[in-house]
């Protein structure tokens, strides 16, 4: 609350340096050192729908996806004018299944979407492949999987573009929001134009030239100063998702009649459920 109180008085509660500081901060911990390439939104699907248009998706391209997931996901394709291909999933984990989704690549096909279903980091080795295959992007919908690994790296590296989510209900909370990080800063520089109607904000409103279609989907001071407070303790609450987790792993096998769920050697879940 102190530091709720600082910033609704500072005079500034809009997009300011709490953003900018968060964004730093939230990049460190999901393993983007170069603060330029992490975007903060003010919704997780506001992030994935930028992540679409950065993507190059127009209207009648396709986009690889999984109903295991969702609405929002699946809606942020549509909002970017795509078309959904549904791809089968692996019915141990409920992530998507590499060799389905190889098998629906076509010409129109611009992106790859995969779930990280539950906190379970998908096969992001073999999807990259498939995608790097096809010369498309792969995108990786990481709502569930704050804090997940794969291959000992904390989520955040493995695609073109990572989404997370900060909505209430997640391992960690803005009240609502999400981050975008990419792969490649161009593309990340273009996403502040895209989540602020087109406008550098840093340029001089003389200097204002608007030749990106954007939208209104940047984060501000007050839900950021929540996350730089939260980032201060969402290391112990992931490892609480995931001792809990383990838990009833290790609680329900053997049990008659019920098999677990299983993953890939390289994914190190987060449990969010």
């Amino acid at each position: 609350m102190p530091r709720l109180r600082d910033v609704l008085y500072s005079g500034q509660i809009s997009e300011g340096p709490p953003v900018e500081a968060f964004e730093r901060q939230f990049g460190a911990f999901v393993g983007v050192q170069d603060a330029e390439r992490i975007l903060s939104f003010y919704s997780g699907t506001a992030a994935l729908h930028t992540a679409l248009i950065l993507a190059g998706v127009q209207p009648g391209d396709e986009v690889i996806s999984t109903a295991m997931t969702a609405e929002p996901t699946n809606l942020a394709i549509l909002h970017a004018g795509g078309k959904v291909v549904w791809a089968d999933v692996d019915p141990q984990n409920g992530n998507l299944a590499p060799g389905s989704v190889a098998a629906r690549i076509s010409p129109r096909t611009r992106a790859i979407l995969a779930v990280d279903y539950g906190g379970i980091p998908a096969p992001l080795g073999e999807l990259a492949r498939i995608a790097r295959d096809a010369g498309i992007p792969l995108i990786e919908d990481a709502a569930h999987a704050l804090g997940a690994r794969w291959n000992g790296q904390v989520l955040g590296n493995h695609a073109d573009f990572v989404m997370f989510s900060l909505q209430a209900i997640k391992h960690m909370t803005t009240v609502d929001g999400g981050m975008l990080a990419c792969r490649d800063p161009a593309a990340a520089a273009r996403g502040r134009l895209v989540r602020w109607f087109g406008i550098d904000r840093k340029a001089p409103r003389t200097d204002v030239d608007v030749a990106t279609v954007g939208f209104k989907y940047h984060m501000n001071n007050v839900t950021a100063t929540i996350g730089l407070v939260q980032l201060d303790h969402i290391q112990p609450v992931i490892d609480r998702h995931v001792a809990n987790g383990r838990w009833f792993d290790r609680a329900l096998t053997g049990v008659p009649g019920l098999s677990l769920c299983s993953w890939h050697a390289a994914a190190e879940p987060s449990y969010w459920f």
